[in-house]
């Protein structure tokens, strides 16, 4: 008996190398792809306004990144000692305005520059519930832990969050016409809407997703709600808070993402990248020793080797870790 209900593999039509610049943004699990494929070399830029959980933020985020014009000083809102931005999430918060600006702005002019040549969008939607800003016309991408009287909670109508999407990824497609665009659900749930309420608003987000993977020739959905939910589907794959899949799960979700864009090259540059990591992570009981120099030696002969095969990848931190 098969005790699993295995998510079949996808018929994606795209390949994702070590020359596909990608832009990932979203909740908490574009951060562990994006971060995973930063560490493996890929040329990735991760949520340059930090993470965003819902779709109309997402939105807004990708049409000022297109639009190109940077955060101005009356932007920022000052609450409780700290100077904040509504379209940020809380990494871009302190109490000097000017670093804070400048932390912005050159997380935005890194976004800015790697939108204008990504050849992949990877979009990661958590929830359909947003908090406007009372007395604006305006979602905030993150409340900062502020007083709830300052904004006006509801779950977005399916109309909404594809209107909101449609309008950006259209905006972008005309930019670029030549990028794909990966669509997923973040399986994190978010129990502090209850359970009723998050499943009714990730199902918002699965429709809102399949109506633009049909209107959208440039979108595509990966399954990664799926895996967790229905593939792995037992709470040995959670972390300790019941709610973020554990390592394990991440690996699994990661192993299919893999199978299912990197070609055999590609998969063997990781292979390799990996390797050096490790090496990396190596801790010798006697540094000075005849043996470890050795290692060391060795480890600058495979950084030299693979900076030959791939001298467009930037191999500079290994080489000074190992010299």
């Amino acid at each position: 008996m098969d005790f699993r209900t295995l998510v079949p593999p996808g018929a994606f039509g795209l390949e994702i190398g070590h020359n596909t610049p990608s832009l990932v943004m979203g909740s908490c699990f574009a951060e562990s792809i994006g971060g995973r494929m930063q560490e493996l070399k890929f040329p990735v830029v991760a949520n340059p306004f930090g993470i965003l959980f819902n779709p109309l933020s997402l939105a807004s985020a990708i049409a000022r990144l297109l639009e190109g014009t940077p955060f101005q000083p009356g932007e920022l809102e000052f609450h409780d000692g700290r100077w904040l931005s509504f379209a940020h999430h809380g990494q871009f918060s302190g109490a000097d305005r000017e670093e804070v600006l400048g932390r912005i702005n050159l997380a935005f002019a890194e976004g800015k520059a790697q939108i204008q040549q990504a050849g992949l969008l990877i979009l990661t939607l958590g929830t359909s519930f947003v908090w406007e800003i009372r007395g604006r016309e305006a979602v905030a991408a993150n409340c900062h832990k502020l007083p709830a009287s300052m904004f006006v909670r509801r779950r977005a109508s399916l109309e909404d969050l594809t209107a909101a999407l449609s309008a950006a990824l259209d905006q972008l497609i005309a930019a670029r016409p030549d990028i794909r665009i990966l669509l997923t659900v973040s399986p994190i749930r978010h129990l502090r809407d209850g359970l009723i309420e998050n499943q009714r608003s990730k199902a918002a987000l699965l429709l809102a997703c399949s109506i633009l993977e049909d209107r959208i020739p440039n979108v595509r959905y990966f399954p990664a709600y799926e895996l967790l939910m229905d593939d792995l589907r037992d709470y040995r794959y959670y972390a300790r808070d019941m709610i973020h899949p554990s390592e394990m799960a991440q690996d699994y979700i990661w192993d299919y993402f893999s199978r299912s864009f990197f070609s055999e090259n590609t998969l063997r540059l990781i292979r390799e990248v990996e390797k050096v990591r490790q090496a990396m992570q190596h801790r010798p009981l006697r540094p000075d020793s005849p043996e470890h120099q050795a290692f060391r030696q060795r480890q600058r002969e495979l950084i030299l080797a693979l900076e030959t095969a791939w001298p467009e990848l930037d191999w500079q931190m290994e080489k000074s870790f190992f010299s």
